[in-house]
């Protein structure tokens, strides 16, 4: 007899959770959302692209170091399913170069950043807290520029480079609400890539590949 009152307590305790649940999941239904925050980008370059292939030759490739940020908004036209669209400043990665037996010496930047459009998901765990999902298309664009100085090194005649491209995007994350307009959000987001293989960088126009990540927090206002 205990054990069956025991686990009518249990059931019970998780069907009123489950319709806290629902009842705050349903609250955000037919709301529109505003939100912003920073975080972390890998840009992944494509190393091979960003290496002096000649004899005697110094490369890096730099990971990204400087902080990206997004600003988004959207429509929740279900307690689940909503649409969203996003700017990401994905940040910047660098390159540096030396050709010792010519004094030349060069450095390379790479800008990226992002427009998306995404369909989203929320599944509510509790009152407070609910996982996420997207799935959409975004329009990657890379701006890569090369400077450098040494007369014969080839590093002097760098030039300016830039691409752009729609690929399919997702994200996943979590989600905290800290009442009913406010939440905070954490989001891992994957756009594809961007730019063109070379192994030249200095020729004009090139810019080398790219496939930025990115890990953000975030603050979401609802409406």
């Amino acid at each position: 007899m205990k054990k069956a009152l025991s686990i009518l307590s249990i059931a019970a305790a998780s069907l009123a959770a489950g319709g806290i649940a629902h009842a705050q999941s349903a609250d955000t239904a037919n709301r529109w959302y505003l939100g912003g925050g920073l975080g972390h980008v890998n840009a992944n370059p494509n190393s091979s692209d960003y290496a002096d292939q000649r004899a005697g030759a110094q490369t890096s490739t730099g990971r990204d170091n400087s902080t990206a940020w997004k600003a988004y908004g959207g429509y929740q036209f279900t307690s689940i399913w909503g649409a969203e669209l996003g700017y990401a400043h994905l940040g910047q990665f660098q390159n540096s170069y030396s050709l010792p037996a010519q004094n030349g010496s060069g450095v390379g930047t790479g800008k990226l950043s992002a427009w998306s459009l995404a369909g989203t998901a929320t599944w509510p765990i509790n009152q407070d807290f609910a996982l996420r999902g997207k799935l959409g298309l975004a329009r990657l664009r890379t701006d890569y520029s090369f400077s450098g100085s040494g007369a014969g090194s080839g590093y002097a005649s760098g030039d300016n480079g830039s691409a752009t491209k729609t690929n399919l995007m997702f994200g996943l994350g979590a989600q905290y609400n800290l009442n009913r307009n406010v939440a905070l959000r954490f989001d891992y987001e994957n756009f594809g890539k961007v730019g063109s293989p070379t192994n030249n960088l200095t020729t004009p126009g090139a810019t080398g590949q790219a496939k930025p990540s990115m890990v953000s927090a975030s603050v979401q206002y609802l409406f």
